[in-house]
């Protein structure tokens, strides 16, 4: 299962339904479920309900750009925020849609196992 760490403005976003596709760079990672971490205790797992690599071109013309980035006005916005966390906005991207019924939030006192699973996944993204 993926673990994504993102920062509290995204992590709103899913939990309140206005994300439904998280982007990252890099191929799919297996799994039918992600969890996503926010700060030291908020957890949410969402189903998984589709999964594309591409470029990010190719990505951006397959789903609305503010289902991945919701406060953007416009492509280009969208693409400006996504360079803030990408230095290169070349090669192999997956877009993860998202189920909105399957999210549950978890508080959890004990995140060390996801924290440590996705310090092994990679590096926290804020999207």
């Amino acid at each position: 299962m993926p673990v994504f760490r993102v920062r509290k403005e995204p992590f709103d976003w899913i939990t309140t339904g206005k994300k439904n596709t998280e982007l990252r760079k890099g191929k799919a990672r297996k799994g039918d479920y992600a969890t996503f971490l926010s700060g030291k205790r908020k957890l949410v797992k969402v189903k998984i309900v589709r999964k594309q690599e591409g470029s990010l071109g190719e990505l951006l013309n397959t789903y609305t750009f503010n289902s991945i980035v919701p406060t953007a006005r416009n492509l280009d916005e969208a693409i400006e925020y996504i360079k803030r966390f990408y230095p290169s906005l070349e090669g192999t991207f997956t877009a993860y849609e998202i189920g909105t019924r399957s999210k549950k939030q978890i508080n959890s006192p004990n995140v060390s196992h996801t924290r440590k699973e996705e310090t092994e996944n990679g590096k926290q993204h804020p999207s």
